[in-house]
């Protein structure tokens, strides 16, 4: 069930439970902007070149995969496994109220999905399927024409 799937199917109530999303406890004061591109940039470092191939370990990820252990290291949060239930969480916000921490989405074809985490500097880092973890720019060609939707979860 990785990024581009193309068919989402629930199976049973045990893929449900297993799509929970478990909200990160308040923050005692929200983690600043600068804050998190540190932690993303380490994050970045940890799993660059990590090769796309939709599994959710080093030796191969996908995108929603990606976005799941990233937010489960930075900010203790568990995130749903695809990029269906994790687009059916948090908040909507405007592409121009975007925030260092915040996943963006991707509509990559017809029923296809894509999502990564803004770093801020209109750069997110994500698995990409041609050059695995990287990072890429939003006003980039390809992804201004693909670009969904912007979710903050805290």
């Amino acid at each position: 069930m990785g990024c581009s799937q193309t068919a989402f199917v629930e199976k049973n109530a045990s893929t449900k439970k297993s799509e929970a999303f478990y909200p990160l406890p308040e923050f005692a004061a929200p983690p600043t902007a600068e804050k998190i591109q540190t932690r993303l940039e380490y994050l970045f470092n940890e799993w660059k070149g990590t090769p796309y191939n939709g599994g959710n370990s080093k030796r191969g990820i996908d995108c929603s995969a990606f976005t799941q252990i990233s937010y489960r290291q930075l900010f203790k949060m568990h995130l749903p496994r695809t990029t269906k239930y994790q687009v059916s969480y948090g908040k909507q916000v405007a592409l121009s109220e975007i925030d260092t921490g915040d996943l963006v989405f991707f509509k990559t074809r017809r029923n296809g999905y894509h999502v990564g985490i803004y770093m801020g500097g209109n750069s997110f880092v994500h698995a990409s399927t041609s050059k695995g973890v990287t990072i890429s720019k939003l006003d980039s060609p390809y992804w201004t024409r693909v670009f969904w939707q912007v979710r903050r979860y805290f």
